[in-house]
């Protein structure tokens, strides 16, 4: 379940993006990645709720506890072996658009949503 204090320890960040004109200049990734250390804190924030509403916010269905477990544990394989099994373009999940699932975060009825999936960068 990631740590099990990590949503108290740790508030959410989302990652830093290119200024948009930047942006207009190429069609390059314009979210940044995570350090090493934001990432694990990141994907510490989830609390593997009885009832994970995020499955149902995912248009794609991604376990997205196990998966934020998994990262949160550095598994990568295991990571990568939870995303596909519900979608066969793993390496681009959600991309930078992580707010399909927000919404359906149980943890966002009193802080911040999780951040997941901006460490779906996997390819």
């Amino acid at each position: 379940m990631g740590k099990a204090t990590g949503f108290q320890e740790f508030n959410r960040e989302m990652p830093e993006k290119v200024p948009a004109a930047e942006r207009v200049k190429n069609y390059n990734e314009f979210v940044h990645l995570y350090t090493d250390e934001k990432l694990n804190q990141q994907s510490a924030r989830c609390m593997n709720c009885g009832i994970p509403f995020c499955h149902s916010g995912c248009p794609l269905g991604n376990i997205i506890p196990e998966f934020n477990d998994a990262v949160y544990r550095k598994n990568w394989e295991e990571a990568y072996t939870i995303l596909s099994s519900t979608n066969n373009f793993p390496a681009k999940t959600c991309g930078g658009n992580t707010s399909c699932f927000f919404s359906n975060c149980t943890f966002s009825a009193l802080r911040t949503a999780v951040t997941a999936f901006s460490c779906a960068f996997v390819g």
